[in-house]
């Protein structure tokens, strides 16, 4: 491989380059800023921030790879599944052809995570340096031309062979350094030039010195051009006609739409003859009035708007596609009743009796939609689901964090606003960012600690080895507890045993309560009779629901645990089990905090 770009590490929301530069920088009107720009493209969940990358001539591919990015060092199968999904039109990633663009998955990021993400393009600042002239020479080496040297023999050896992409950024360098050589092609033996060191690729900053043709750029013009390339998808989005019903339903169904152009079937001789008793014609498709959906599976779905089926050789066109069914559509037929046609013709179930549901380590998902579709089997040999809903307004959507945690476990929730043909699926690109969930984690270790971190968690106070006396038998005694202090006068103690006999029964007399935690009550046991003697309502194993809705078509969230609400503060989830860092956010964004209890054992 002749080239070696550079690695980077995403930190705090920030880009930090891996460049260590030996010279003194200039003050900052001499210098100039480096950039370069990627690529962010959504994959199952997440924004994927990707190097724009041209495979050179000799490039080895899974060289290449594992010289990019965090995901291939830490996941390399993952890294290959993201890719192919990213470069579909990359059939063989053994067989990539110099000149070839590829997309080059490098890190996982949330939401917000870089400026501008949201567009599809990030250029990313890399290092002020100083005048190029100043860069280069701290990575040249003095050299003293030899009889028979030439400039394209010293390029050559240090930047791989006449005429490839290298040896003109080698050369472009070459003339960098030594602006006295105004001919390239005559060199005085004894006369001492500079050689860029080929060390230099090495360097992250070095592809961002060159242009696509290998020059040098003009660094003065990097920071208004990069502003101009940020803008740029945005404005070629909203250059975009408005999707037509049946391009709306072929998005939805991540279907390929024919509807223009003729498709040509071959007839049999047993199709008949004209009524010259010529062999009759290939039959002709006009896609134009029977537009087909090419689905994923290798399904056609021909549409006969308004039940017109003049002319569909049926027999002709069995013959060339294998799996074909025919819809019929009334004239100007909506998204939704595409929809419904569609899968009415299939025999689908009623959406109400379909629904997803899978377990994630206790959490309880279940998704319902109006129409439910699955997908061919993917590269890793899994299945994945569609769930459409038609809803009545944006304010209706699922959330960012539900959609991408959904489409991580191999669902993709997509919606449509009823009437209207410029919503589409659910935006998973817009995030304001992803802040960090307001959340606490108990570790318990045995009873006592886990009901000194509940009580803690929960806002009250708990002081342990608490001295109190009351009267019994006549006599006033002395016994050490746990004391609960709620600031609402509802204080009571915790007992794990060591108040005897009736001592417990004597101290609610004095108005002062007690918990009673026994060595045989599990962990779940505890935290019912503390939030019972807190006396606040509470839930026991919470539903929730994900887009404000009604039920019918959403999705549900069961969480084992407890949901509490007190008066004046946030709902409360005390979570049994582990939950994802977006069901996290879900929460935080609902205004309820979570508390996860390690009650299973599990956190």
């Amino acid at each position: 491989m002749k080239k070696k770009l550079g690695h980077f590490h995403v930190i705090a929301g920030t880009v930090s380059l891996i460049c260590c530069l030996a010279i003194a920088l200039p003050p900052s009107g001499f210098c100039a800023v480096l950039y370069r720009s990627y690529v962010v493209k959504y994959d199952r969940g997440w924004d994927i921030l990707c190097d724009p990358y041209i495979v050179q001539k000799n490039d080895w591919v899974y060289k290449i790879f594992r010289q990019k990015g965090e995901i291939s060092r830490a996941d390399f199968q993952e890294f290959l599944s993201i890719f192919k999904r990213l470069n579909p039109h990359i059939r063989d990633i053994d067989r990539i052809r110099p000149n070839q663009n590829i997309l080059i998955p490098l890190k996982k990021l949330e939401p917000g995570t870089l400026p501008g993400q949201e567009t599809g393009l990030v250029t990313i600042p890399f290092v002020t340096i100083a005048k190029i002239s100043e860069i280069l020479g701290s990575h040249a080496t003095p050299y003293r031309v030899k009889q028979g040297d030439s400039v394209s023999k010293l390029i050559a050896a240090r930047f791989g062979d006449y005429g490839s992409r290298s040896y003109r950024e080698g050369l472009s360098l070459f003339k960098a350094l030594n602006p006295g050589i105004t001919n390239l092609d005559l060199i005085v033996s004894g006369k001492n030039i500079l050689l860029p060191d080929p060390a230099m690729r090495n360097r992250p900053w070095y592809d961002s010195l060159f242009d696509a043709h290998g020059n040098i750029k003009n660094l003065s013009k990097e920071t208004q051009q990069a502003k101009n390339e940020r803008t740029q998808p945005v404005q070629a989005a909203r250059r975009q006609p408005p999707p037509t019903p049946l391009s709306e339903t072929a998005s939805l169904l991540d279907a390929r739409l024919m509807n223009k152009g003729t498709f040509f079937f071959p007839r049999s001789p047993q199709d008949g003859t004209t009524g010259a008793n010529k062999p009759r014609g290939d039959f002709e498709l006009d896609l134009s009035r029977y537009p087909v959906l090419e689905m994923d599976d290798g399904r056609h779905i021909v549409f006969r708007p308004g039940g017109d089926d003049e002319g569909l050789d049926m027999t002709a066109i069995r013959r060339g596609w294998q799996k074909v069914e025919v819809v019929s559509l009334p004239e100007k037929a909506s998204t939704e009743q595409i929809l419904g046609s569609l899968f009415q013709s299939r025999g689908e179930e009623s959406a109400q009796k379909t629904a997803l549901s899978f377990s994630d380590k206790g959490l309880s998902v279940t998704v319902r939609a109006q129409w439910t579709k699955s997908k061919a089997v993917d590269n890793d040999g899994k299945v994945r689901y569609i769930a459409i809903t038609m809803i009545e307004s944006d304010r209706q959507r699922t959330p960012e964090t539900i959609v991408r945690y959904l489409d991580e476990r191999g669902i993709v929730i997509k919606e449509l606003v009823k009437g209207g043909r410029e919503s589409s699926e659910s935006d998973t690109s817009g995030s304001g960012g992803s802040a960090k969930p307001d959340v606490a984690t108990l570790k318990p270790t045995n009873q006592k600690t886990f009901i000194k971190s509940l009580v803690e968690a929960l806002g009250y106070t708990y002081s342990e080895n608490v001295s109190v006396t009351f009267p019994y038998a006549g006599i006033q005694v002395e016994a050490v507890s746990n004391l609960v202090t709620t600031g609402n006068g509802n204080d009571f103690l915790v007992d794990f045993g060591e108040l005897y006999g009736d001592a417990a029964l004597e101290i609610r007399k004095t108005g002062l309560g007690v918990v009673r935690i026994s060595h045989q009550d599990s962990l779940d046991d505890a935290a019912r009779k503390m939030l019972t003697t807190f006396d606040v309502p509470f839930a026991v194993d919470p539903l929730f629901i994900a887009a404000p809705r009604p039920s019918t078509f959403n999705t549900i969230l069961k969480v084992p645990g407890y949901l509490v609400t007190r008066p004046g503060k946030h709902d409360e989830l005390l979570s049994a089990v582990p939950l994802h860092n977006r069901i996290l956010q879900f929460f935080n964004d609902r205004n309820v905090r979570v508390i996860l209890t390690g009650i299973n054992g599990q956190i």
